[in-house]
C-alpha cells in the first residue's frame, strides 16, 4: 500500500484557536522602539510535544518565509515545545527603516507542526495531518511620537453620511501617529440608552495613522432617533486587547437623516 499523507494549512487569524496546540500569550504585538526588543509567550496547550516556526511579514499573508525582507530577527525561529509548556520569543530590531513618525502595522506568524505518528507510519496507515498557523497583528512604535494611544482616541474625529446606496455610515479621520481598531461603534442620545444605530458586518474596523475610514452603520430604531441629539460611543482596543471606551459628539453630517 502506498502511503498518502495530506498536510493541510489552515489560516487561523485569531489569537487563540481551539484547534490548535500552540497559542499566543495576547491578540497583538506591540514593539515600542525605547524597550530595544519585544518577548512574545508561546504555550503548548496540546497533548503532545509540537515544532514551531515563528516570523513577521509585512503584510503578504503568502509570501514566502525566504523571500521576507523585514527589519526584525526572531530568537529562536524554529523551537519544539511539549506539551503544557512554554517559548519565549524574542523579537530585535536589526535595521531601522521604518518610518520614526508613525506606527508601522506588521504580522507576527507562528505555524506549528506535529510530530509524524511513527506508529500509523509502520502500519501503512493513511493520514490526514493539519499545520496550524496563527497571524496576529505586530506594531512597531517608534520612540518620541510626543503622545500615547490613549491620547490619540479623543483626538478622532467622526462625521455621518450615507453611502452611494443611501445606507447610514460614519467616516472616522485619525491625526495621530497610532493605529486604532475599533470593537463597537453605536449611536445613542446617552451612555446609559439604548443603541439606535451600531457598527454594521464589515472586516475592516482599523483606521490608519494620519489616516480616514469609512464604516457601515445600521439602524436599530430610526424613529427613536429622531427625538434627540445624538452622541457617538465607541470601544477601540487597546494595548493588552481590551476596551478604551469614549463618546464623541457628531461633528457633522450630510443632511440627509
Amino acid at each position: 500500500m502506498f502511503l498518502k499523507i495530506f498536510s493541510v494549512l489552515l489560516w487561523l487569524i485569531a489569537a487563540t484557536v481551539t484547534q490548535a496546540g500552540v497559542v499566543i500569550n495576547g491578540t497583538r504585538v506591540i514593539y515600542r522602539e525605547a524597550d530595544g526588543e519585544t518577548v512574545v509567550q508561546l504555550l503548548n496547550k496540546g497533548e503532545g510535544p509540537l515544532l514551531v516556526q515563528s516570523w513577521i511579514d509585512d503584510g503578504d499573508a503568502q509570501a514566502k518565509i525566504e523571500s521576507l525582507k523585514v527589519p526584525f530577527t526572531l530568537m529562536p525561529s524554529v523551537a519544539r515545545i511539549d506539551p503544557a509548556k512554554g517559548q519565549a520569543i524574542r523579537v530585535l530590531l536589526t535595521r531601522k527603516e521604518l518610518p520614526t513618525d508613525r506606527e508601522s502595522l506588521l504580522w507576527f506568524n507562528v505555524l506549528e507542526i506535529p510530530p509524524m505518528p511513527s506508529r500509523q507510519l509502520a502500519k501503512g496507515d493513511n493520514l490526514l495531518q493539519f499545520s496550524f498557523r496563527t497571524r496576529i497583528k505586530f506594531f512597531y512604535r517608534p520612540a518620541g511620537l510626543g503622545s500615547s494611544p490613549e491620547d490619540a482616541l479623543k483626538q478622532l474625529r467622526f462625521a455621518i453620511g450615507h453611502d452611494a446606496k443611501g445606507e447610514l455610515t460614519v467616516r472616522v479621520s485619525n491625526p495621530s501617529p497610532y493605529h486604532i481598531t475599533f470593537r463597537s461603534i453605536s449611536l445613542r442620545h446617552k451612555q446609559e440608552g439604548p443603541a439606535l444605530a451600531e457598527l454594521g458586518n464589515t472586516y475592516e474596523r482599523m483606521v490608519s495613522p494620519a489616516g480616514e475610514l469609512t464604516l457601515p452603520l445600521h439602524w436599530l430604531d430610526k424613529a427613536a432617533a429622531a427625538s434627540g441629539k445624538l452622541s457617538l460611543f465607541f470601544t477601540a482596543i487597546n494595548d493588552q486587547g481590551g476596551d478604551s471606551r469614549l463618546q464623541q459628539g457628531l461633528l457633522e453630517t450630510d443632511g440627509r437623516g
